[in-house]
């Protein structure tokens, strides 16, 4: 046999005595415990929602250079939800066209040609030209939809004219007084004859067409606003704010917590790091 120990023990070095874990009482184990588990239960229930939080603080953030501001949502259900009618589209057919306003904008068929003040009063026709009758303003169209002149309050058009046709190829306006001739030609207005029929009336335009409609005069939530609206919890209203709220305090909590769980091990580790 050798003439020393098959197992050498040696004593502990005075670093070693020094890291070696400091036990801490039993109520305070429980509550270290107690409070890892929420951590985890903290952490593992909003992570979703912080992911979300996230993913849209990055998109507003950088909201100028993707021009969200200048990308709209038309949806129905989206305008609903934010309590914004969708218009109903109202026009005067004229031979095989349309003349249509919508938010100040008319429309010859499909296409703007010039903005108008609502409300559509009538529109006519009469030889190369397309009449639009809105609101203490006429205006006149070549028929391809090009403005040839809008004849204003400032430029002659009497007060309240609110009435319009074409009858024998004269142009006819009326207010709750008086009828009046405008020529063609020259624009001159002249009183003549009362008369109560034949005055273009609005009409809401097949749904074909209004479908076709040029998107942009149509109300519609920008898409920085609807991002900002789901970041804040405002687009669910009062219980969403309250929601987000919730998830900012759990926010705080779990970072307090793991504070305290960091602090915790560090004490069972006898101080290390």
């Amino acid at each position: 046999m050798p003439p020393w120990p098959s197992t050498i023990t040696s004593k502990p070095s005075r670093n070693q005595k020094n890291k070696r874990a400091v036990p801490l009482p039993q109520r305070l184990r429980k509550i270290f415990l107690f409070n890892i588990k929420w951590h985890r239960r903290i952490g593992l229930g909003i992570t979703i929602m912080l992911i979300f939080l996230a993913a849209t603080g990055i998109l507003l953030n950088h909201s100028p250079a993707l021009n969200l501001a200048d990308k709209h949502l038309k949806a129905p259900w989206l305008l609903n939800w934010y309590g914004l009618e969708h218009p109903q589209l109202e026009g005067v057919r004229i031979g095989d066209q349309w003349l249509s306003l919508s938010d100040n904008s008319l429309f010859l068929d499909t296409a703007p040609v010039a903005t108008c003040p609502a409300p559509l009063h009538g529109a006519a026709g009469v030889p190369d030209m397309l009449l639009a009758l809105c609101e203490d303003a006429l205006l006149l169209l070549t028929p391809s939809g090009e403005l040839i002149e809008k004849v204003d309050t400032f430029s002659g058009l009497p007060e309240g004219i609110t009435r319009l046709q074409a009858l024998n190829n004269q142009i006819l306006i009326s207010n709750a007084q008086q009828t009046y001739v405008i020529d063609p030609e020259s624009l001159s207005i002249s009183v003549r004859a009362n008369i109560e029929d034949g005055w273009s009336t609005p009409t809401a335009v097949p749904d074909a067409l209004f479908k076709q409609i040029d998107s942009s005069a149509l109300p519609g939530i920008s898409l920085e606003s609807l991002i900002l609206d789901l970041h804040s919890g405002r687009f669910f209203g009062a219980a969403g704010v309250w929601f987000v709220d919730i998830i900012g305090i759990l926010l705080c909590v779990l970072a307090l917590t793991g504070i305290w769980a960091w602090n915790s091990r560090r004490r069972l580790n006898g101080g290390g790091k």
